[in-house]
């Protein structure tokens, strides 16, 4: 028997997140489940990650996770981790410890985007490293150590996103680069070659053979024709309606419509066939004014077909919906003892078991089981007839109406909806009790 003050109902996060909307948030406010706990774990440098700022994240074929960090490559089986490094008196180790993309090949190798290192491939096997440095065919690039962001694997092609240099090509069987495709070729060698010539971001269009999509920082969004070497560029337009947003990193869905990770304009959702865009920030006063270091999304990763995980730096991650714009975070993500540095989400994968990585910056790896049960102490005592010494005899949820009915001795039968949080008698008791 239950105090009906306190029911405890255990519901799963995959179904029903724990969330919370920030105040200042331009969508409605969702019910904050009280005494909530989301099942997290924690791996940083204490459990022998090479590095707290992770970068980014995969799962090979045998079940290994690995994590690129800022300070070299680990390997992590389930129990323990496994680091990789450069060292300068090792010619077969990686070019550069910072590994901010991987990809699996079929034959069970890695490629690996690294800082100032170029493109590596990597054995497991071996832990052996093979670098790609410069492109000597290319007079412009001759002496310049490749920085990388990103790749993408297309066939016997890797599509590669760079800091100074738009977009690159790179063929595995010929093993050397084929092409370099800046955004603004006038602006490839100058000062500020960072801000217009960066890709943060190479994806394969789903739906239109041959085309790419590239979250081209300053650019905005852009298309690339890898048959005719061509971009078309989408701009993406803050509050003030100045061009310049950066695009982090975005996703294509079923409809064609490009969302996008964007430094301080939220979500913004791009419609190339019209070349319409709406912006949906998570803190809409900042936004209307503009503010540049607020509302910054730094991934997105589709959860659903209508929803989508999204990770920032101030406000931890959480689910964004497409149809209502609204962003959900998940409570108790962060420590006590770091909360501002939990808060500052810059990626997301998932793994196998459709379990969530949250890549942080000083946080490491943090894996939430969002198919673990939670649990939450729903409050039944706004019924006014309802008194501390009342007693639940019995309960049932409904999954599908998101309804928890509620058999009280005294007061008869409760319903409390998930949705809104309301709270009402639905049977009065029975005549005796």
């Amino acid at each position: 028997m239950e105090n009906a003050a306190a029911l405890l109902l255990a519901s799963l996060l995959l179904a029903s997140p724990t969330v919370k909307l920030p105040a200042q948030s331009p969508t409605a406010s969702l019910p904050a489940a009280e005494n909530a706990a989301p099942h997290f774990t924690r791996f940083t440098m204490e459990q022998g990650l090479a590095d707290n700022w992770v970068l980014a994240a995969i799962q090979d074929k045998q079940g290994f996770l690995w994590f690129g960090t800022e300070g070299g490559l680990s390997r992590f089986d389930g129990q323990s981790f496994l680091n990789f490094y450069e060292n300068k008196n090792a010619p077969n180790s990686l070019s550069n410890s910072t590994v901010r993309g991987i990809c699996e090949d079929p034959d069970g190798s890695f490629w690996l985007a690294t800082l100032n290192g170029g493109l590596n491939r990597f054995d497991p096997a071996t832990g052996k490293s093979e670098a790609f440095k410069t492109d000597p065919d290319n007079p412009a690039m001759k002496d310049h150590l490749l920085s990388l962001i990103s790749i993408c694997p297309d066939g016997d092609l890797l599509w590669l996103g760079t800091y100074h240099h738009g977009i690159g090509c790179f063929d595995k069987k010929k093993r050397r680069f084929t092409g370099w495709f800046p955004f603004r070729e006038d602006e490839r060698s100058v000062s500020n070659s960072f801000a217009f010539n960066t890709a943060n971001q190479v994806v394969k269009s789903k739906r239109l053979p041959g085309i790419l999509w590239v979250a081209a920082a300053n650019r905005g969004v852009a298309r690339f024709d890898t048959r005719s070497g061509a971009y078309e560029f989408f701009p993406i337009y803050d509050a003030c309606s100045t061009p310049g947003v950066s695009a982090m990193k975005l996703a294509e869905d079923e409809q064609g419509m490009i969302w996008v990770a964007t430094w301080s304009g939220g979500v913004v959702k791009i419609d190339p066939a019209t070349r319409r865009q709406h912006a949906f920030p998570y803190n809409l006063p900042f936004w209307k004014n503009c503010a540049f270091n607020r509302n910054v999304v730094t991934a997105i990763l589709e959860k659903s077909p209508g929803e989508f995980w999204v990770a920032t730096e101030d406000s931890g991650f959480g689910i964004f919906s497409k149809s209502t714009g609204e962003f959900q975070w998940i409570e108790n993500q962060w420590s006590g003892e770091s909360p501002e540095q939990d808060r500052n989400c810059q990626g997301l994968f998932l793994d196998a078991q459709r379990r969530l990585w949250v890549l942080g910056v000083v946080g490491g790896a943090r894996l939430f089981d969002f198919e673990n049960p939670s649990f939450r102490y729903v409050s039944l005592s706004k019924n006014a007839s309802l008194t501390e010494s009342d007693e639940v005899t019995d309960f049932a949820f409904d999954p599908r109406l998101k309804i928890l009915y509620a058999a009280t001795e005294n007061s008869g039968c409760l319903a409390w909806s998930e949705r809104d949080g309301q709270l009402q008698q639905v049977a009065k008791p029975l005549p005796g009790g």
